[in-house]
Formats: C-alpha cells, sequence, structure tokens
C-alpha cells in the first residue's frame, strides 16, 4: 500500500469524475499511481545506498533514553542493546543493573535536583555518580557501559572532530600537557559543544562546588567522579 499523499488521490479522484469513470480515465490514473510508486521505491533505494554502515549503531544508541530506560511499556529488551563486545566481560551484572534501574525514585535522587534529565548523557552520568545509602554505586557497571556505547566514536568524521579539537587544545605553548589533563579538557570542550554551551557563560553551581571539594578531600578515592558531573 504506497501513500500518495491527500492532495495527489484528491486531484486523481477529480480527473476521474470529469471523466465521468471512464476506463481511458481509470487507465491513466493507474498508470500515473504506477509510475509514481516505482519513483518512490528509486528514491528509497537511493537514500538507503547514501546511509552510513553505522546507521544501525545510530539507533540502537536510542535504548540509552531515560524516557526508554525508565518506561516499563518502551524498555527495549537486553539482548538487543548496542555493541555487545562492550559489556562481554560483565554482561550478567550489567543484566541486572538493567532490570532494577526503573524501580528507583530518579526524580528524588539528588543527582538530579529533582528532575531527570532528557538527554541519555545527562542521564547516565548521573547514574554512574549515584551512590545508595552505603556509599557503594549500584549501578556503576551499566552506567559504564552506557556512557562508553554514547561516546564511541561512530563515524570518519565524529574521529577527525575529536583530531581537531586535539590540535586546538594541545598547542606550541601547552605541549608538556599530560594524557590525562588533556584528556579531561577534551571532553569538556566536547560537553560544552554538545550542550550549546560557551565557557563565558558558564556558572559554577553549589552542587559542582560539593562535587570538586569531596574529589580534593578523597584523592585516593578509586571511584573517580565523572567529569560531566562538574559541567552539567
Amino acid at each position: 500500500m504506497v501513500d500518495y499523499g491527500a492532495k495527489f488521490m484528491h486531484e486523481l479522484y477529480t480527473f476521474i469524475n470529469q471523466q465521468n469513470h471512464s476506463a481511458e480515465a481509470v487507465g491513466k490514473v493507474d498508470e500515473v499511481k504506477k509510475r509514481c510508486a516505482g519513483l518512490l521505491s528509486e528514491a528509497l533505494k537511493q537514500v538507503e545506498s547514501r546511509l552510513p554502515a553505522s546507521m544501525g549503531i545510530f539507533k540502537g544508541l536510542s535504548v540509552f533514553a531515560p524516557c526508554k530506560v525508565l518506561n516499563q511499556t518502551e524498555r527495549v529488551p537486553f539482548k538487543d542493546f548496542p555493541l555487545p563486545h562492550l559489556r562481554s566481560e560483565k554482561e550478567d551484572t550489567i543484566e541486572q543493573h538493567y532490570r532494577k534501574i526503573h524501580h528507583l525514585p530518579w526524580a528524588e535522587e539528588s543527582v538530579f535536583d529533582g528532575k531527570i534529565p532528557t538527554d541519555s548523557i545527562s542521564f547516565r552520568s548521573g547514574v554512574l555518580q549515584y551512590k545508595n545509602s552505603t556509599g557503594k554505586r549500584p549501578f556503576e557497571e551499566l552506567g559504564t557501559y552506557a556512557m562508553v556505547c554514547l561516546t564511541t566514536p561512530t563515524s570518519n568524521a565524529v574521529v577527525e572532530r575529536i583530531f581537531s579539537t586535539v590540535t586546538n587544545v594541545k598547542t606550541k605553548s601547552r605541549n608538556h600537557l599530560g594524557s590525562e589533563m588533556l584528556d579531561t579538557i577534551i571532553r569538556v570542550h566536547s560537553h560544552f559543544q554538545f550542550q550549546g554551551k560557551c565557557c563565558r557563560d558558564f556558572k559554577v553551581t553549589p552542587h559542582m562546588m560539593e562535587l570538586f571539594n569531596s574529589a580534593k578531600e578523597e584523592p585516593g578515592d578509586e571511584d573517580e567522579l565523572d567529569v560531566f558531573a562538574y559541567v552539567n
């Protein structure tokens, strides 16, 4: 069944009525519809041939959207999650986290300040930082897997953009920047670009200062805070 559009079908019916439903008019209409269907089919094939090979991965990343993860009816089966090789070592643990994550009242947790983010990266960053009453991170493996999937380059354009950012950051005068510092600067820079923010308009919130001070007081803490926590 081809959807030709209401305007198109209206014109065809008008033409047939004007020709008193003659067999010749009906035949012409059928021929036009057949040619239009062929044109639409060819256009679809041409579009599909131009799509990148990673298109399926882009579609798969939508499973991490908060509106799907926290919705009982729209949750995607765990077996359909993208990039399975990234979770192979802790697959059972990650699956158990996924089964439990929607049972937690996230809107009431301090990591989100009373409002659940609508974008996947901000939501997963909060999930990764969340700690229960015992001080442990019950969704660390799931959060890490999701963040790796969401930040893995899926096209040459993404990789080239990262190289361009590295070139801009590590100039001749900053040539001695260590890998850890360079990585942090690039992540913050990329996050600002993704969020459409500017460093000139950036304002430090009390929550950011709290995270920063806690990181300074516990330099030996193995559970490193995600850098996105400081800029969200």
